[in-house]
């Protein structure tokens, strides 16, 4: 017998204990390679959501980024790329804790967030960009 459940025991059996999985659609799934392409391209806000699927603050989180994609998509983009997808994010930014939220202004990073988030702490962190700061992490590559 496995006393310790692997992660997908976990999400077989989440349904079990009343979670309930909120449809995040409109929150677009990326790998680094679609990151790095959205990053050069777009002058508006981009904001990236690290998240895993075993994490439960991430399940809180997905719908208020659903809400801020609809509500400001015209002004931002919200992309989603799960941790164990994302080495070099990971290892660039520190990442040690999910959720963690990054925002980038023409691709350089202006903010990090960690934990959950509400809808307001999150439009304050695009509001405010700070575009003296960081530098693109994905340029020339």
């Amino acid at each position: 017998i496995n006393w310790f459940p692997s992660h997908d025991t976990y999400r077989m059996n989440r349904k079990f204990v009343g979670v309930t999985i909120l449809d995040d659609t409109s929150v677009e799934s990326v790998n680094e390679k679609q990151l790095a392409t959205i990053l050069k391209t777009l002058s508006n806000p981009v904001m990236v959501d690290v998240w895993a699927d075993w994490c439960g603050p991430c399940e809180s989180q997905a719908p208020v980024l659903k809400e801020l994609s609809e509500a400001h998509g015209d002004t931002i983009r919200v992309v989603k790329i799960e941790i164990e997808n994302a080495p070099t994010l990971v290892k660039t930014f520190g990442i040690a804790h999910v959720p963690t939220i990054l925002v980038f202004e023409k691709g350089k990073p202006v903010n990090k967030l960690v934990g959950f988030q509400s809808k307001q702490q999150l439009e304050a962190s695009f509001k405010t960009v700070d575009l003296s700061a960081g530098s693109n992490i994905y340029a020339g590559k």
